[in-house]
């Protein structure tokens, strides 16, 4: 299934077969052994963020889910890519991918990615992300969830789009778009996993 949300930049959820979700959780499993991170696969220092638990994921331990992501970021290249950048022969290859562990109180500042094509997808959400937060407040639609923005808005064009997060959805940008991360509530962990591409035409 594929949403085409409609904004500034095209921005697209897919819903994702869940042997992904697994897969990817079983490997940050194996990598956050008693919640710490090997030297190795630290990420942290890397990226923006106000978040303690960010690590790197090498290829090699999810050959699978890349080719299936490869898939992903085509279809999004070939059905938004402008026609002048776009080819017959386009291939999309994985530059980097990391895994991000968010706790209770951590965030994400705005940034935007420095490749052509990025994405997100969720791993674990917490169900009790809104607690002390109004019921009914309108507020607590934001907590933990993602928040993409860019230019000015008007009465045809939405500025920002904020999204909740859902196990096993998956959002593909351009990766200049500007998106933060907002805080959340409660006790559990919010897993998700970022990748950046480019595109080879």
């Amino acid at each position: 299934m594929k949403e085409v949300i409609m904004f500034g930049s095209p921005l697209v959820r897919y819903e994702v077969d869940m042997s992904m979700v697994d897969e990817l959780n079983r490997v940050s499993d194996f990598i956050l052994k008693n919640g710490v991170i090997p030297p190795k696969y630290d990420y942290t220092q890397l990226l923006a963020s106000a978040i303690d638990l960010e690590y790197k994921i090498p290829f090699e331990l999810i050959e699978e889910v890349k080719t299936q992501l490869e898939a992903y970021a085509l279809d999004f290249h070939n059905n938004f890519c402008d026609k002048v950048f776009n080819s017959p022969t386009a291939k999309t290859r994985m530059l980097s991918c990391w895994g991000v562990s968010q706790r209770p109180g951590e965030w994400n500042y705005l940034h935007r990615h420095t490749s052509q094509i990025s994405g997100v997808m969720y791993l674990k959400v917490p169900s009790d992300m809104t607690v002390g937060v109004k019921p009914g407040s309108g507020k607590s639609k934001n907590a933990g969830s993602i928040c993409f923005t860019e230019g000015g808005g008007s009465h045809y064009k939405r500025s920002m789009t904020t999204r909740q997060p859902k196990v096993g959805d998956l959002y593909i940008f351009p990766s200049d778009l500007l998106h933060t991360v907002y805080p959340f509530f409660g006790t559990e962990e919010r897993r998700s996993f970022s990748f950046n591409f480019a595109v080879d035409l």
